[in-house]
């Protein structure tokens, strides 16, 4: 699936909006001018009828081409348990002004895995989220962001956002975990046993904006 939004720019190359049980594999998608693949498209922790769906060794690249904003090569939307995101290869994501990255659960996405991907060379971070919960995110590769930290948050909440474990983070990048425009970036995450490098560099461990 290449080439699309010469005529609207918001094609998306797979959506799946309110689905469950669907597998999206295998596929090459490229040079779009916004999302690559996305799935779910409720906002807020209400509950919806997204779950179950597979997103797995998809290969994406050449994504938005600085067109337009707020999108990623996967985006994702709301609470969708038993989703999985794994064993994705995506690079060269821009945004005409914010909001290119690689991985991206936007508002309250929440019970979903993510586990396997090799994500790098990316605007913005190569993992962001939006806010979230519950989001289990282990043994990834997330590397070389132009202008982010590797992964990054919007919004930090009361509860934990993500359990990050087992990943690789490769800079450079402007920090590891980043903060966004609410909360304390070191209360979002829960990390564990994840492998960090910057190379010629001291590690910007993080940094936070209240």
């Amino acid at each position: 699936i290449t080439d699309i939004g010469k005529i609207f720019q918001q094609g998306i190359g797979v959506i799946l909006t309110h689905t469950f049980n669907c597998k999206v594999v295998h596929n090459e998608i490229a040079r779009t001018c916004y999302t690559g693949i996305s799935c779910g498209w409720s906002w807020g922790y209400r509950e919806t009828i997204s779950r179950n769906n597979l997103i797995e060794n998809n290969l994406i690249h050449d994504i938005g081409q600085a067109v337009l904003s707020d999108m990623g090569g996967i985006y994702l939307l709301g609470v969708q348990p038993g989703t999985v995101i794994r064993g994705n290869h995506i690079y060269n994501v821009r945004s005409a002004d914010y909001g290119g990255w690689g991985i991206y659960p936007d508002q309250a996405s929440s019970h979903m895995l993510i586990e396997g991907n090799w994500v790098h060379d990316i605007q913005g971070s190569p993992f962001r989220i939006h806010f979230g919960k519950e989001l289990i995110v282990r043994d990834n590769v997330f590397a070389r962001s132009k202008e982010e930290g590797l992964i990054g948050i919007g919004k930090v909440e009361e509860h934990i956002a993500a359990n990050i474990s087992g990943n690789i983070l490769i800079g450079p990048a402007t920090g590891v975990f980043e903060g966004g425009y609410a909360g304390d970036v070191s209360k979002a995450f829960r990390s564990d046993a994840n492998l960090i490098w910057f190379p010629d560099v001291k590690t910007p461990f993080g940094c936070s904006y209240p």
